[in-house]
């Protein structure tokens, strides 16, 4: 059954890149990344590296071939591959090192490219570099900016200046670099000290990867093609050198295409308090209709709007929680104070997608709250100021709190700080005088991401029998902890699972609830039923797709019955299994294998790279490749795997292969006596199969008799009858031998 599966996704794919391009997927497999994408039928396609291995050239030698990269990075950083661009039939893969890569065909339909680093390429490489002459950038740069965006290499590369545990930088002197008039500024030592330090810190952060060089922008107002943008050239005659700290300030401004003399030194600056005090734009005695009293003030004479209005209202419409509104208004002003946009999505507790306040949550002060609301989903070891966030949000009026403390506390426990987390829902309860249900859903959602399924379910299975604004939540969360449980879903959460994922399916809930459907439908056991709602995910999050495919291809793998198994085996609507990882393939080759498909399991295990193959992989490969008759194969793969699991697996190949002692002994130190007697009986050693009561015993026994014949010529009516009964012994030691390894026909 499994010989057609193949064939059938080749004619399938050849149809799907005819129609829609080829689509470049890819994942990371440990040592090196993968790229995986289905070859045209009959195309004839070639992988080129560049000469200094940071390039891969693609090339489909097919007529309207065009390549799909729009989930290229889906589930893979940028580490090793740090861009990808398609022109016609050609894809060109930009690296992020010195890289090797590994191609090979799977089966005529999917070509297949392991890339990993080459640490010698790396290391001849940087030697090469480190023998180049040091001043390589253009001469038209300044001097000093040619200093912050020197290459270092060696045990500490980086950008500019080295760090020294001072803030001087030994050896360097900037005299040298400055015409004859300024060299006078060299008087001031603090002008000095505050240039060393500049250069210090600025070299310190463009190493950190905070700084972003631009050498070639002009200053605003400097003519173009002004060969001396920063002033550099020596002074009129007679008139007074330029302080060192001017001539810093401006071939920094230069170097960064900034006239306004502000350096920001190691990221971005913290935004003050004044701007995001949220807490003094209203009084909680007053209600919505006072924001209606503000729109006659909008417009002034001719129509236009009143800056001075907009604010006041703008202002006014986040103190009552609304974003959305206060970004309209905003759009009447031609230029609207960016911190204000930024928080207005804070204030909806929704991500600011121009990240104007993102990055300050460590700074002092409110900034700290508004961005970790509005600077997107912080990973452990974000730094965050937690007292200036806890303080910022104790300030708040009591509707923002209730409205962004769950936010607040499911952000803080993702960035690790779990007793912050715990301090903001204390604060929530005290704040209402009970758990309120949201402050019990965050409640369950930490358990849950905590590890803790059990106390999870115990929170949200009453929730989600509640009609309320946290149901939806409350039953995906039930769902995902009966699965993370493996306990039965009940039957109506599943029920209210499958209602509410159709109902809402264009909500912020929508995904979530998608994915609980599925989970509870593979629970029941209705895995037709999962498969069709899995592949109804239109609007689904890649990410959260490829992990609902997962607990599908495991489901199917490790629950469904022998028939479901079978039917769907070969179905084209589940996920590829060459972007499975490893634990899932594990458990499907072990199914495969136990439905006597050894040649299936070979061309499963084929998907993944030798060096990232489970020893449990590797034994059922061997035990397939043993009940495909290739004994030698399969002691090959077994070679350096310890265990009896795999002394055992040894022992058969032996056997298999003739080498009854060497199986003998194997059986032997395994305990298997039952094998180790077989493989004595067919290698000859009649001394260890005889000392049972049993035809092979017997049999074992007469073979390593000697003959019995007479000593004399003279044969006696005694040894005759004695030959005679022998004999039948003899025969009946046979004949009870051969009933016992009868083949019995089915």
């Amino acid at each position: 059954m499994i010989r057609w599966v193949l064939p059938v996704l080749v004619i399938l794919w050849a149809t799907v890149v005819a129609a829609q391009g080829i689509p470049v997927r890819s994942g990371e497999h440990g040592s090196f990344t993968r790229l995986v994408m289905p070859v045209p039928d009959n195309a004839e396609w070639s992988v080129e590296p560049s000469e200094d291995g940071r390039r891969l050239s693609i090339a489909f030698e097919t007529p309207g071939v065009r390549f799909d990269t729009a989930r290229a990075f889906d589930r893979i950083g940028r580490d090793r591959i740090v861009g990808m661009s398609a022109t016609g039939g050609t894809l060109t893969v930009d690296l992020a090192c010195p890289c090797v890569s590994s191609v090979f065909l799977h089966d005529n339909a999917f070509l297949v490219i392991d890339i990993r680093e080459d640490e010698a390429a790396f290391a001849n490489l940087t030697r090469g570099l480190a023998r180049e002459e040091p001043d390589a950038i253009s001469t038209t740069v300044p001097g000093i900016a040619r200093d912050l965006s020197a290459l270092r290499l060696g045990v500490s590369p980086g950008i500019g200046p080295a760090r020294e545990r001072v803030p001087a930088l030994p050896g360097m002197d900037l005299s040298e670099r400055l015409p004859d008039p300024a060299r006078a500024a060299r008087s001031d030592p603090a002008a000095d000290e505050i240039g060393r330090a500049i250069i210090t810190n600025i070299a310190t952060a463009a190493t950190d990867g905070l700084l972003r060089p631009a050498p070639g922008v002009l200053r605003p107002g400097s003519p173009e093609g002004d060969p001396d943008p920063a002033g550099m050239t020596a002074a009129e005659p007679g008139a007074p050198p330029k302080p060192l700290a001017d001539i810093l300030r401006e071939s920094l401004s230069s170097f960064d295409g900034r006239t306004d003399g502000v350096l920001s030194i190691g990221g971005s600056p913290c935004t003050s308090a004044d701007p995001l005090m949220v807490e003094t734009w209203g009084s909680q005695d007053a209600d919505m209709s006072s924001i209606s009293g503000m729109r006659a003030d909008l417009f002034g004479e001719f129509d236009k709007p009143n800056p001075d209005a907009v604010l006041a209202q703008a202002k006014a419409l986040m103190y009552f929680g609304l974003g959305a509104e206060a970004r309209a208004v905003l759009a009447l002003m031609q230029t609207p104070p960016p911190v204000l946009l930024g928080l207005s999505h804070a204030i909806d507790g929704d991500s600011d997608p121009g990240g104007r306040l993102s990055g300050q949550a460590d700074c002092p002060g409110p900034v700290a709250l508004w961005s970790l609301v509005g600077g997107g989903d912080p990973v452990p070891g974000t730094p965050i100021d937690t007292q200036s966030v806890i303080t910022a949000f104790e300030a708040l009026p009591s509707h923002l709190r209730e409205h962004l403390g769950p936010i607040v506390a499911r952000k803080l426990h993702a960035a690790a700080r779990k007793d912050a987390a715990a301090s903001i829902l204390r604060r929530l309860q005290r704040l209402h005088g009970e758990e309120t249900p949201a402050i019990a859903l965050v409640r369950g959602e930490i358990a849950l991401k905590d590890g803790d399924a059990e106390a999870a379910a115990q929170v949200f299975l009453p929730l989600a029998r509640q009609k309320g604004p946290e149901t939806a939540a409350a039953v995906a969360g039930a769902v995902e902890a009966a699965h993370e449980t493996d306990d039965t879903v009940p039957r109506d959460v599943a029920e209210l699972s499958g209602a509410l994922a159709r109902e809402m399916r264009g909500s912020a809930d929508g995904p979530s609830l998608w994915r609980a459907n599925v989970l509870s439908l593979l629970n029941a056991g209705r895995f037709e039923d999962a498969l069709s709602a899995f592949v109804d995910r239109a609007g689904i999050d890649t990410d959260l797709a490829d992990r609902t495919g997962e607990d599908l291809m495991a489901s199917l793998a490790e629950k469904a019955p022998d028939a479901t198994f079978l039917t769907h085996v070969a179905d084209e609507r589940l996920p590829s299994l060459a972007l499975m990882p490893p634990r899932i393939i594990e458990p499907y080759v072990r199914r495969l294998l136990g439905l006597g498909l050894p040649d299936a399991v070979l061309e499963a295990i084929v998907l993944v790279p030798a060096e990232a193959r489970t020893r449990a992989m590797q034994l059922v490969q061997a035990e397939a490749l043993l009940r495909m008759f290739r004994p030698e194969a399969a002691e090959l793969l077994l070679i350096g795997l310890q265990g009896d699991d795999a002394l055992s697996l040894r022992a058969e190949a032996r056997a298999a292969m003739g080498d009854h002692d060497f199986a003998q002994a194997l059986f032997s130190r395994l305990g298997v006596e039952d094998r180790a007697r077989e493989s004595a009986w067919l290698s000859g050693n009649w001394e260890q199969v005889v000392g049972s009561d049993d035809a092979m015993s017997r049999a074992a026994q007469l073979a390593s008799e000697k003959d019995g014949g007479p000593e004399t010529d003279d044969i006696s009516l005694a040894y005759a009858e004695a030959l005679t009964a022998g004999s039948a012994d003899a025969r009946a030691t046979l004949r009870a031998l051969l009933d016992e390894t009868r083949l019995v026909e089915e």
